[in-house]
């Protein structure tokens, strides 16, 4: 891989790992302050993470590129 594809894929990587600290943060927050009935946000914060992880560390759209042999 070259440098610069290199460094791009490891700035994505920090930035994704950022938004997931970030979601758990608030999902934490939710959970231990908010009243019980805030069922459909942590499913929401839950749900987005999971996107995150699916896209990125499972490299799942590489799956579906025809361009990639």
């Amino acid at each position: 891989m070259p440098q610069a594809a290199y460094a791009t894929a490891r700035r994505r990587g920090n930035r994704v790992m950022m938004v997931l600290a970030a979601a758990t943060a608030v999902e934490f927050w939710v959970g231990t302050t908010q009243p019980p009935h805030v069922l459909a946000y942590l499913a929401a914060l839950a749900g987005l993470k999971a996107g995150l992880i699916v896209d990125y560390f499972m490299h799942l759209p590489q799956l579906f590129d025809r361009d990639r042999t």
